[in-house]
């Protein structure tokens, strides 16, 4: 097992979390969908994304396959159909003429790159390192000339309003652009990546080279996709961890705070493009839950576990499909919209937001847990078992709780070494005074000091640990106030809550939470509506779910 580095919070490894309750149930579900893409479906076209469909597949079917302890039936197969795929120059698609870059085809590679490395840390076999190798060598390096020239400026790009991700336009300084402006750059991705598993000095030089230029890009004024400058964010993240260069932190801390403030929806998922909020996509939701997590791995700033606990809890929990695949929302806040419900053209996107979902799962699943040296850290509450090896020694400890619904949990020790801490996430909505923790059935004392909850005890073999705190209905302002003004919104601890959509326009109005009658299951009744919360679409029967619809934002009555 793995031991975490002294100087940071590292995420449990692979085989150290059985995940269970709402999350395993989820892990499961997407397994099981990615289970079924076969060579012949992931290999099945592209549509001018060479790489982008295969990558994907690849890379959910090895994650979720570790994350849940089972074996992958389709991996090594898909391996070899790859293999069998690619050109001349070790990538897919036809040889790039010379002169001439297509980001979509960088972009589709980097998942790729990503699926092969993250195949070759599963088995440890030498066909995929080759093809990693030749991938580097023959497209990515290359690249580097490119991507000093990368058209940064709208003045300089073709203009279209096309919501697809195709090539637009002509050349432009050798490249062949795409209407998912910045897409280019989820190559940083793939090259963190490789420079993870075989750093080379060419590899740090062109990653340097892709940060400087992806740096100067204004988002919002180019109209950027969401997807890749969150990809970016998070390989920019990487480098900084692998190279110690600290500064390049603030950053991915720009890019992600430039997208809460202006990409961001009221249920904690992306409009598609900066100044495009067309509807969500499951890729960037997951970007931003991994992004936000290894910002508070990099900085230890709390307040980004707790933006990584709204994603999960809404928009990656409202975004699963009953078939657990993933798919495409409306952007509630966003578009002028109070409603939120699944986008009806692309209920699920099997081509591309189901396979990262699975990623997505398998990161929450070993995320539940983070190490620095003997002490650990539950990054939020979910049930689970885990057996850990810190540097003291073997841990094994498993956590049962009804959190979000309700706010306990039980943790119970079953092995421990000396000198073992523990430190339990708390959100800031958690009213410190009103929190209750036992060991072994007697009310002992604690801290709640900068978002965590902790115990001057150590850890030890036989503990029972209770935690209880209560969670109730709250007001919310609107993330983005300026786009939707005049509403408020509604949250049971993380969940944010709505009404079964009534259909009129301008909807349902907001009503003080004092007078909701609580109900069973984080229900609350007001008298012209119920608010639940908007996170159980996986458990729905399909014709339910694509029928779907909550008002999430409740305009304000007139004085």
């Amino acid at each position: 097992m793995a031991q975490a580095t002294s100087d940071s919070f590292m995420e449990a490894p692979f085989g150290a979390i059985a995940s269970q309750g709402e999350l395993g149930r989820r892990l499961r579900l997407s397994y099981n969908r990615l289970e079924l893409y076969t060579p012949e479906v992931a290999l099945a076209g592209n549509e001018g994304w060479p790489g982008d469909r295969e990558g994907r597949a690849l890379l959910g079917q090895v994650l979720t396959a570790q994350a849940m302890g089972l074996p992958s039936h389709q991996a090594d197969a898909l391996l070899l159909g790859i293999a069998g795929r690619l050109n001349a120059r070790g990538y897919l698609g036809p040889v790039l003429p010379a002169g001439v870059m297509d980001e979509q085809v960088l972009a589709g590679h980097s998942w790729l790159l990503r699926g092969l490395i993250e195949y070759h840390k599963y088995k440890h076999d030498d066909r995929s390192l080759r093809m990693i190798d030749a991938l580097i060598k023959n497209l990515l390096l290359p690249a580097r000339g490119f991507y000093e020239r990368y058209p940064i400026s709208a003045a300089n790009r073709p203009q279209t309003e096309k919501a697809d991700g195709t090539i637009v336009g002509a050349v432009v300084d050798g490249w062949r652009l795409s209407s998912d402006i910045g897409c280019a750059f989820i190559m940083l991705d793939g090259a963190t990546s490789a420079h993870e598993l075989a750093p080379t000095d060419a590899l740090e030089s062109l990653i340097q080279i892709m940060i400087k230029r992806f740096a100067m890009i204004d988002l919002q004024v180019v109209g950027a996709q969401t997807h890749a400058s969150l990809s970016a964010a998070r390989a920019i993240l990487r480098f900084a961890r692998l190279s110690k260069r600290n500064a390049l932190v603030a950053i991915a801390e720009k890019v992600f705070t430039t997208y809460k403030q202006h990409a961001m929806t009221d249920h904690f998922a992306n409009d598609n493009w900066f100044g495009k909020p067309r509807w969500t996509e499951g890729c960037a939701i997951i970007d931003s839950f991994d992004v936000a997590m290894l910002l508070w791995q990099a900085t230890e700033n709390v307040a980004y576990l707790e933006d990584a606990q709204n994603i999960y809890f809404n928009g990656i929990g409202f975004n699963q499909r009953p078939n657990g695949g993933f798919g495409c929302d409306t952007c509630p806040g966003s578009n002028g919209s109070p409603y939120l419900a699944p986008y009806k053209d692309i209920f699920e996107a099997f081509a591309c937001c189901s396979m990262r979902g699975g990623e997505g799962m398998a990161k929450a699943s070993v995320w539940q847990v983070a190490t620095k040296g003997n002490d650990v850290a539950l990054t939020t509450l979910q049930s689970f078992s885990a057996k850990l090896e810190l540097p003291a020694g073997a841990l094994a400890f498993s956590v049962n709780t009804a959190f979000p619904i309700t706010g306990q949990a039980q943790v119970r020790v079953h092995q421990a070494p000396a000198g073992a801490r523990l430190q339990v996430f708390m959100p800031s909505w958690v009213d410190a005074s009103r929190v209750v923790v036992k060991l072994k059935g007697a009310i002992v004392a604690h801290t709640l000091e900068n978002g965590w909850l902790r115990l001057p005890q150590p850890l030890a073999a036989g503990q029972t640990i209770d935690i209880k705190f209560p969670i109730t209905l709250r007001a919310v302002e609107s993330i983005n106030a300026s786009r939707l003004p005049g509403v408020r919104g509604f949250r049971h601890g993380p969940l944010v809550m709505g009404a079964l959509r009534p259909g009129k326009e301008p909807g349902l109005p907001f009503e003080d939470v004092a007078k909701a009658r609580v109900l069973p299951k984080a229900h609350y009744k007001f008298s012209a509506y119920t608010l639940v919360p908007i996170t159980g679409l996986a458990f729905l029967p399909e014709k339910q779910a694509k029928e779907w619809s909550q008002q999430i934002l409740f305009p304000l009555r007139a004085p």
